[in-house]
């Protein structure tokens, strides 16, 4: 790969060719990371908006009707922006790190 890509990782799936990479946009000057499945892009860090209102949209209904309980399951491919705007909510439980990362 030249410096302009760079592969992250490199998985073949059930559904095909599963690729993280970092590509270089020198007109603005800055790394973007994309995700990408059978040459088709499913997201980048370019364009987060919808992944984050997925999050902030429930999760300021639950805090509206005062939750401050609520246990939520983000799944599925992601950069991370879904997960980060539910826990940073003040609906969203909260657990020792001891449990989420045990296995």
């Amino acid at each position: 790969m030249s410096g302009l890509f760079e592969e992250l990782d490199y998985r073949q799936t059930a559904l095909g060719e599963l690729i993280l990479r970092r590509r270089r946009i020198l007109k603005l000057d800055r790394d973007v990371v994309e995700v990408i499945l059978n040459d088709e892009h499913l997201m980048s860090d370019m364009f987060t908006a919808s992944e984050i209102a997925l999050a902030t949209i429930p999760m300021a209904l639950l805090e509206a009707a005062g939750r401050t309980d609520a246990d939520i399951l983000v799944g599925g491919l992601g950069l991370g922006y879904t997960a980060d705007a539910v826990l940073r909510s003040k609906a969203a439980g909260r657990w020792p790190w001891s449990n989420i990362w045990r296995r």
